[in-house]
């Protein structure tokens, strides 16, 4: 029904996976699986719904806020994650990182710290020092192959002042950890006792894989006095591979909130929706369930052959244990132990790796370098793709890495 396995070529659309990698790099034959987004089709219910909207010759301004996009958003939450979103609270942003910049500009001041958990999501830490807020680290713990929160310096910096704002990633990329409802219960309490605010990117809530459970920060928090202090943002892009189509949206219980993020959208000059952007949305919630489930089917057989391709012949590498997304971790710190790397050189292994796969192997990855403190050691894939290309790009990286450490 759904065909995963056709290549769609991309090149020549001005998109930033391939076409700013061959420039980059200036030469054809390059693979690129370094940005989040997915080489598969959007949904045919979906295109279809944009091009019903554009059978209107008139592409004026739109609103967003009507019963046709925000219950849409509302009924997917309720269907998807058994959670009572009331359309009301639901606010239209232009994108994901422009709606945190708009929470920060509400809850901080210049100067105040914003705490992140890295290895984390790279926009963060610049979105922050843009915004000139500090970045204030709380390290994930690695223990076993398992990532998980360092509970005790969580709450020592929640307890010292040093910040104003938690700003978490659920579920966390690229470590792909989906956080349980016992750890996020934590979390809120820990930010309720401090008087913390709490940002929750769920960008990627609806990539769980069928062996967990996805569990929405309002889950934690719609039992608690905690509304004002919550702001849980998400949009369609990530499931359903519409990032060219920019829009997100945030899910606000408490109503003076909701006042505060008009005021930035209005001061911002953002505050009319895209109509495609919302048709979008719409016929993705509506309609898009059986694609998105046939997809991440796709990506946990891609997933499984990458797993088992690697255990099979490529020394030194595997892919860490996850619960979501279709951004594997590549775990290369056997590789580089193999290659006579001590510890302390393993960021500058790390960068080497990325550039000898892009430069020998023509694999453009994300060097787990870029994801902060704790990313040594990592690469970062992208296996939304026909799996043809993802077995082109396997070999490649087990020819890099059975070429040895160079000289």
């Amino acid at each position: 029904m759904y065909d995963f396995d056709r290549i769609i070529e991309r090149r020549g659309t001005c998109c930033s996976q391939w076409d700013y990698a061959e420039n980059r790099f200036a030469e054809e034959g390059v693979l690129p699986f370094a940005v989040s987004d997915m080489d598969f089709a959007c949904p045919g219910s979906v295109l279809d719904a944009i091009r019903r909207r554009l059978d209107h010759p008139v592409l004026g301004y739109t609103r967003w806020q009507n019963c046709y996009y925000r219950d849409a958003v509302a009924d997917w939450w309720q269907k998807r994650f058994d959670l009572e979103v009331m359309p009301e609270d639901v606010v239209y942003t232009p994108g994901i990182l422009a709606t945190i910049a708009m929470l920060l500009d509400i809850w901080t001041e210049p100067g105040e710290g914003v705490i992140i958990q890295p290895p984390v999501y790279d926009s963060f830490h610049r979105l922050i020092a843009a915004h000139d807020r500090r970045v204030v680290e709380n390290p994930l713990i690695l223990e076993n192959d398992w990532y998980s929160i360092d509970w005790r310096g969580l709450e020592n910096i929640a307890a010292s002042g040093q910040a104003g704002v938690l700003l978490l990633c659920s579920p966390h990329t690229p470590v792909g950890r989906v956080w349980s409802r016992a750890e996020l219960d934590r979390l809120v309490d820990i930010c309720h006792e401090y008087r913390l605010r709490l940002i929750s990117d769920e960008a990627h809530l609806d990539l769980v894989y069928r062996d967990h459970r996805p569990v929405s920060l309002l889950a934690a928090a719609g039992h608690r006095p905690v509304g004002q202090q919550v702001a849980v943002i998400s949009s369609a892009a990530k499931p359903f591979n519409l990032s060219g189509v920019n829009s997100a949206y945030a899910i606000l219980p408490h109503a003076g909130l909701r006042e505060e993020m008009t005021k930035r959208l209005r001061k911002y000059g953002v505050y009319a929706a895209n109509a495609l952007a919302m048709t979008a949305v719409v016929a993705a919630y509506r309609h898009g369930q059986p694609w998105l489930a046939a997809m991440l089917d796709y990506i946990e057989d891609n997933r499984r052959w990458l797993a088992d391709y690697l255990a099979s012949g490529t020394e030194g590498l595997s892919l860490m244990p996850a619960g979501a997304t279709y951004l594997p971790w590549l775990d290369c710190r056997r590789l580089f132990a193999g290659w006579g790397y001590p510890p302390n050189r393993l960021i500058e292994a790390t960068i080497g790796l990325a550039r000898r796969l892009a430069d020998d192997g023509k694999v453009v990855t994300r060097a787990g370098t870029a994801f902060g403190r704790g990313g040594q050691g990592f690469i970062r894939l992208n296996i939304a793709c026909p799996r043809d290309k993802l077995r082109l790009a396997a070999r490649r990286i087990r020819e890099v890495a059975a070429a040895g450490r160079p000289v």
